[in-house]
């Protein structure tokens, strides 16, 4: 403390004096303080704002990457294969023993290799469709977020319906006749898939065109359909 400061100095004789040196005294100590606490709150504030443009930083850098990769994959082909809705709900009813959703799982998953540049056939994938359908379908739904669909694809209801209708398949007539229609979860698979491919792929043309040999096994393979269903309904009824 300066010597003018001093409350002991001799020249303070008077307690008046003394007591104003004291105030003044422990008012420079609180403005010390005072400066002491603003310059920490500026030193918090400065890493606050330092922590903020990293993050900030990092969330730009991070949406960017999605950007760039979503430029890269439009227009590159096929995201998944999309089909006509009601192509694809013929073709599966008329084709016997659910063949056309065994192609059509196929080749999603070949596709799926294709993409992530995998070596291996997916065809030992279709023999155990149970363990791989779900990561098929957890891989449609990632695509689609990534792209910006808001509808989210439900997995696992899609799996347990499936499983739920290929089961009935097992009980007599008429209950029986549920599992010729364990296809139907996947019509919805499939409305997802015409969406992503409109968003990633707009140019490309959806298969919805009808081929003589799709035309021969909606014909022979329905009325195959509605005879089955005619024995079934009868030996049911019986």
């Amino acid at each position: 403390m300066p010597e003018s400061q001093d409350p002991q100095n001799p020249k303070f004789k008077d307690p008046a004096q003394r007591e104003s040196v004291n105030v003044s005294a422990g008012t420079n100590e609180n403005q010390n303080q005072l400066q002491s606490q603003n310059q920490g709150l500026n030193q918090n504030q400065n890493q606050n704002q330092d922590q903020s443009d990293a993050d900030f930083t990092r969330d730009y850098l991070a949406k960017l990457g999605v950007e760039q990769k979503i430029k890269q994959q439009k227009n590159a082909g096929l995201i998944y294969l999309p089909v006509g809705s009601l192509k694809f709900a013929l073709l599966c009813v008329c084709m016997p023993f659910q063949a056309y959703l065994i192609f059509w799982i196929y080749r999603n998953l070949k596709i799926q290799v294709e993409r992530e540049g995998r070596k291996f056939s997916p065809l030992w994938r279709i023999h155990m469709i149970l363990l791989y359908l779900r990561k098929l379908l957890e891989a449609m739904r990632s695509e689609g977020k990534l792209y910006g669909l808001t509808e989210a694809l439900p997995v696992e209801k899609i799996v347990l319906y499936w499983v739920l209708l290929a089961c009935c398949g097992l009980f007599p007539a008429p209950y029986g006749i549920l599992g010729a229609f364990s296809f139907v979860p996947f019509v919805f698979v499939n409305e997802y898939l015409i969406k992503l491919n409109k968003v990633a792929n707009p140019d490309l043309p959806i298969d919805d065109k009808y081929s003589l040999g799709d035309f021969l096994v909606i014909i022979c393979g329905g009325a195959f359909f509605a005879f089955n269903i005619c024995i079934s309904l009868r030996g049911g009824l019986l």
